[in-house]
């Protein structure tokens, strides 16, 4: 089976899903309670009916006692007979005690008679009334014959017996059954427009959700879908408003990477351009001149060979094709050696240069190339803004208690560069890891800086399931802290 579905659509599937279970649940519960009714109404006739038997027994007693003393005829024990039928609306006979008929209220002795079944005869001559459905050809169809014995003072002087015709029950039970499909109907009525009702209820926010879905891919960023109905479309909408938010500002970041690198390369190729036209207009002819446009050609190239590095670098980070190389690693160690690294430059600077790490640490299993990376990036950035006579301080620690609740549950390292240098302002935290982000964009620009040394950081950070942060306050420097997990 492929599993598609018979139907096109979503709302018509649930529609004729739910009517036809409640019709089959409808159904069946109506045939249920019809037969059951329809047995019970027919059971409550013959009850009935053997009841009429006695009550017409009762009455017969004493003009049976009669007819067999002589006191009446055989005409006037017709006629009384005749007269209980009318009062009962029902076909009366007297039979006497073999079974055999001696008056009827419709026909005469000799017609054509359906005898009782010797059981019957011994129910009745037992002194109890008994019934059974037979076939009749006065009728051309089964009739329910119902006896009771004629006692008189104790000595059955002959057995009633009633006619009930068969086609009488059949048009009750149809009634009964009319009634019994009206009311089914109804229901079924009724509860195909509630489940209507539901389907709409449930197809809605999905088609809601499309639509929103549509307008997003047509560009229409800003479309959002009701939170509304069961809990999980709810969800669904949740779902989709946060991939929508997502997308939208993945777009934005988008375009604005696009700006940004334009910009970004827009001023070396301004510069080389300029400078190859002046060379071309005469400035080649000053050697002097050629020479330094020359060296500011070689030096925007260098610029740009670098961006380019560092804009496929943080495109194959973020998109997993650099896959870390992971290994155990101890993170004091690979501190220790790129401090070591840095220190004639530190010296030559004039900069205070520290390291401290805790005793006992974990290995940790990481890129131990990649995390280098990061350690140069944090110390360039260090040195770059600190002044002559700073401080620049590598610290390596297991993190305190407000700093584990942030982080979570496991065994963490937490590596902090801190310089003294000018500090970063408030509003420029939260943008601080964002490409082409620059806090002091004039003297970034002027030192080479692309913007993109920290985001790299951040997402080399990230790729170690790592955190990274930033602490700092103007003038009084900035601490760059990232967290990776032991082993």
């Amino acid at each position: 089976m492929n599993g598609r579905l018979p139907f096109k659509s979503l709302r018509t599937g649930l529609l004729l899903t739910y009517v036809a279970l409640i019709a089959a649940s409808v159904g069946l519960l109506g045939w249920r309670i019809g037969a059951s009714l329809d047995a019970s109404r027919f059971a409550e006739t013959r009850r009935d009916q053997e009841g009429r038997a006695i009550l017409a027994a009762s009455a017969a007693g004493d003009w049976l006692l009669n007819y067999q003393t002589g006191r009446i005829d055989h005409a006037m024990l017709n006629d009384e007979v005749e007269s209980l039928a009318a009062l009962i609306s029902q076909h009366v006979a007297l039979l006497k005690l073999d079974g055999t008929l001696l008056v009827d209220s419709e026909k005469s002795p000799t017609a054509h008679e359906t005898d009782p079944t010797p059981e019957e005869i011994g129910i009745a001559l037992s002194g109890h009334a008994a019934g059974a459905v037979r076939g009749d050809p006065d009728h051309n169809d089964d009739v329910l014959f119902t006896i009771a014995p004629v006692i008189y003072q104790k000595q059955i002087l002959g057995i009633v017996r009633l006619e009930l015709p068969m086609q009488l029950v059949r048009e009750a039970s149809q009634i009964l059954w009319a009634r019994i499909i009206g009311v089914a109907l109804l229901a079924g009525m009724a509860t195909a427009a509630v489940s209507l009702w539901f389907a709409n209820l449930l197809t809605q926010p999905l088609s809601r959700l499309r639509q929103a879905a549509m307008a997003l891919a047509h560009g229409d960023l800003e479309r959002r879908v009701a939170v509304t109905g069961p809990e999980e479309l709810q969800n669904l909408a949740t779902s989709f408003n946060t991939m929508a938010d997502r997308l939208q500002r993945v777009l934005q970041d988008q375009r604005a990477f696009v700006a940004n690198a334009a910009h970004e390369f827009r001023t070396p190729l301004t510069s080389i351009r300029l400078r190859a036209e002046m060379l071309r207009d005469g400035a080649k002819d000053d050697p002097a001149v050629a020479e330094q446009f020359l060296h500011d050609i070689e030096s925007e190239t260098l610029r740009l060979a670098h961006l380019v590095d560092e804009l496929l670098d943080l495109s194959r980070i973020e998109s997993g094709l650099i896959e870390p190389q992971r290994v155990p690693v101890s993170l004091a160690v690979l501190a220790q050696e790129l401090v070591g690294e840095y220190a004639p430059r530190a010296e030559q600077a004039d900069i205070q240069l520290q390291f401290e790490a805790a005793s006992v640490l974990p290995l940790i299993n990481v890129d131990a190339d990649q995390i280098r990376r990061v350690l140069i990036n944090l110390l360039d950035n260090a040195f770059k803004f600190t002044p002559r006579g700073g401080q620049v301080q590598v610290k390596l620690t297991v993190p305190n208690a407000a700093t584990r609740a942030a982080l979570g549950a496991g065994v963490w390292l937490v590596l902090s560069v801190r310089d003294t240098g000018m500090g970063i302002p408030a509003e420029d935290l939260s943008r601080i890891f964002d490409r082409f982000y620059r806090s002091d964009k004039a003297r970034a620009r002027a030192s080479g800086g692309s913007g993109l040394g920290l985001a790299i950081v951040k997402s080399v950070v990230e790729a170690h399931a790592g955190k990274i942060w930033v602490e700092s306050q103007v003038g009084q420097g900035a601490t760059f802290s990232f967290a990776l997990p032991a082993s």
